[in-house]
């Protein structure tokens, strides 16, 4: 007669054993997943610089149309009407000035929304693997206290059944914690989707 301790250890890998099949099926491919998620935030990128470009031309134009016709000395007794550079001009600079006061929000917005992506692909790698190293892990537990059990009639020591839940109650937190964290970047990416969606 197999050990109860061991006949529930098998029962509980075999509990944990489907669900990380499905999450391995569920996160396993990332292409669908990535698609729905963040799929589209290239475009929202495009048109948070597209406003910004807008801006800083808005700004900028009039300050080097005006240095067209600046005279500037050529030498002691002349001087052309050639155009002169207003990089570092004090027109240039208030121009400057007037573009980061009027759009640092979009900015820290664009800012804040590639970090968002950029995180996101990351953790979703992360959960990939996370999800596949589980359902490894539990189909060595199931083949081997099933093993133990019903073919071989082997007592596997109580300790080992007690230990191989800790790996999988590491992996399972990783999953949540990783869940979370896809959460969190999906809502600000989200939120500038809301914000400038319509630009």
């Amino acid at each position: 007669m197999p050990d109860p301790f061991l006949l529930w250890g098998f029962s509980a890998h075999g509990v944990v054993f489907p669900l990380s099949l499905i999450g391995l099926y569920r996160y396993g491919d990332r292409t669908e997943f990535f698609a729905k998620a963040v799929g589209d935030s290239g475009e929202l990128l495009v048109r948070i610089r597209g406003r910004v470009a807008e801006e800083l031309d808005r700004e900028l134009t009039p300050v080097f149309q005006d240095s067209d016709g600046e005279p500037s000395t050529v030498g002691p007794d002349d001087y052309s009407e050639r155009g002169t550079n207003p990089i570092g001009s004090e027109a240039y600079r208030e121009a400057l000035f007037r573009f980061i006061e009027a759009e640092a929000g979009t900015i820290v917005d664009y800012g804040r929304t590639c970090r968002a992506r950029r995180r996101w692909c990351s953790w979703a790698r992360f959960l990939s693997w996370n999800v596949l190293a589980l359902a490894f892990w539990e189909v060595l537990c199931v083949a081997l206290f099933g093993g133990a059990t019903t073919l071989f009639e082997l007592q596997i020591p109580a300790h080992i059944v007690r230990w191989s839940f800790g790996p999988t109650a590491v992996l399972v937190v990783f999953f949540f914690v990783s869940q979370a964290i896809l959460l969190r970047n999906h809502d600000v990416i989200h939120d500038s989707k809301n914000r400038y969606g319509k630009l």
